[in-house]
């Protein structure tokens, strides 16, 4: 309902407590223009309102007074409180905590250029533009036009309060509690000038801790006839049978080299440069004090070695080759040993699915000797299970069961490798690991080898394995022609019993996994 409305002769925002009964009111409505009844005598409990005359009350009727209250709200305000302010500039956040300033006028629906602004302040901190948002927001135009021409505006949001009882945003705007946003901020040039300020300072701070730092290293280069060369790596890449093989190696690892003299050469505003001598040979260190790279310093000829400035206070200066020309040789060489490498790798690749195939063989083979290897195998089984305690014979039972553990799962075909009984290996498997400390990564290839001096290996396994390319073995396969997937996959019982903890090439001991195999435990 309508409790503000225009009066008919001063076209000022008037209270329907503040008029005459009835028509007598002399008001009418903001949104349709209709003259307006007062009703501000009844004594029922109904709130005092405006009602229409001769047309309808809608929703544009309400829309516009509550555009109008929120106008005269601000046009009224004394002292007016801007809310906090902030934006992002250079990659910083820049911030304006909440003010207050008196107003000494303003205007409603005043013209910029071919804009209305809703309402324009003039106010101690300059002249500042309110838009009231209840059912559009303001114009993209309009809002570039405020940035461009740097005029301090604001939106407040008071969509929804179109259903609402106009008194509720007076008090939500009053206690400051209609959302906002700032179509550009009052401070923003003075918060720029003061960031500005603080950059200047701080690239001057930064400027002369990289001189001295530059400096101070150079001083100890040339007072201890030395030089620090950093590492350097080169990846080479190429592709073979429309598989690409990659390697990174490592060409030279970082050390001081002692020389015959080290002396500084130059000192400009962008770097501090040093020769150093070794018999009839020598290399340019280039300290840079700025975040380029000069083009004196990429015109020097021969080995170049530069020492880039630290980005922030977290990071350290970086030490890298710019130049290496003695060191193309031992790079020329690394190259032509991974093609050759990876040649080898590619020729693995075509024998693989042969070789994968004769794995799967044996693996077959493997699983079906499973009666002649428990024949094989079992009495030694035993032994090791009294022996290391997990069995005692008795008259009742003079040799153990199987430890449902290790064999509901029914078969291991992963095991073909070390052609012995899957009890037996696993339960070796399980020593093994439970020499290791708890909570260290162990590797599933060094178990690997540990468990063949116990098992030994199957004849043909080795040259399977020379056969393979890893990266050619297809997933259901790498179980059966890889070590550390072998082992993996051996694992299994006991991480379903959680006495390991698995990770990427390895695992973490947990508890013990000849408890888990021990026949008076709850694995049986």
């Amino acid at each position: 309902m309508l409790e503000y409305a225009l009066h008919g002769d001063s076209n000022t925002l008037r209270h329907v407590d503040s008029v005459e009964n009835g028509l007598k009111c002399n008001c009418v409505c903001s949104g349709c223009g209709d003259r307006l009844v007062a009703k501000n005598n009844g004594t029922s409990g109904t709130r005092h309102h405006f009602a229409h005359d001769s047309k309808d009350e809608n929703s544009n009727c309400l829309m516009t007074q509550l555009h109008l209250v929120a106008q005269h709200f601000f046009l009224e305000s004394q002292p007016l409180y801007l809310p906090p302010a902030s934006f992002e500039y250079k990659g910083q956040t820049l911030s304006q905590c909440e003010v207050s300033t008196n107003v000494r006028g303003g205007n409603l629906e005043v013209r910029l250029d071919r804009y209305i602004a809703d309402v324009l302040l003039e106010t101690e901190l300059g002249d500042i533009v309110i838009e009231i948002f209840v059912t559009h927001e303001n114009e993209a135009e309009k809002t570039t036009y405020y940035q461009h021409n740097k005029i301090p505006s604001i939106e407040f949001d008071l969509s929804a309060y179109l259903n609402r009882n106009i008194d509720e945003v007076l008090s939500d705007l009053k206690a400051k509690k209609v959302p906002y946003k700032w179509l550009y901020e009052w401070c923003r040039e003075q918060l720029i000038d003061k960031h500005e300020q603080f950059l200047e300072r701080e690239a001057e701070r930064i400027k002369k801790k990289r001189v001295r730092s530059a400096k101070d290293s150079a001083r100890k280069f040339i007072k201890g006839n030395y030089i620090l060369l950093p590492s350097l790596t080169q990846k080479f890449e190429c592709q073979i049978d429309k598989y690409t093989y990659r390697e990174e190696v490592t060409i030279y690892s970082r050390s001081e080299q002692r020389v015959d003299s080290v002396s500084q050469v130059k000192l400009t505003e962008e770097y501090l440069l040093l020769k150093a001598i070794r018999g009839n040979s020598h290399i340019w260190v280039a300290f840079l004090l700025k975040d380029c790279l000069p083009d004196d310093v990429v015109d020097l000829n021969g080995s170049v070695v530069i020492r880039t400035p630290a980005t922030s206070e977290n990071n350290r200066a970086i030490w890298k080759w710019l130049k290496y020309p003695k060191l193309m040789l031992k790079i020329e060489r690394s190259q032509q040993s991974f093609l050759k490498e990876s040649n080898n790798k590619a020729k693995k690749a075509r024998t693989t699915k042969d070789a994968v195939r004769q794995a799967k063989t044996n693996s077959e083979l493997y699983l079906l000797s499973k009666d002649n290897l428990f024949k094989r195998d079992y009495s030694r089984w035993s032994k090791w299970m009294t022996l290391n305690q997990l069995f005692q014979p008795s008259p009742a039972r003079k040799h153990p069961k199987l430890p449902h553990a290790l064999n509901y799962i029914r078969s291991y075909p992963c095991l073909w490798a070390f052609d012995t009984w899957h009890i037996l290996a696993l339960s070796l498997l399980a020593e093994i690991v439970d020499r290791k400390p708890k909570d260290t990564k162990i590797f599933y290839h060094h178990l690997f080898k540990e468990l063949v001096e116990l098992t030994g290996l199957h004849k043909e396994f080795s040259d399977i394995e020379q056969r393979i390319a890893p990266h050619a073995v297809d997933t259901d396969s790498k179980s059966l022609v890889l070590r550390s997937e072998i082992i993996e996959e051996a694992l299994r019982p006991y991480a379903n019993v959680g006495v390991i903890y698995r990770l990427q090439g390895g695992f973490k001991r947990i508890g013990s996994l000849m408890e888990a195999i021990d026949l008076d435990s709850s694995y049986m």
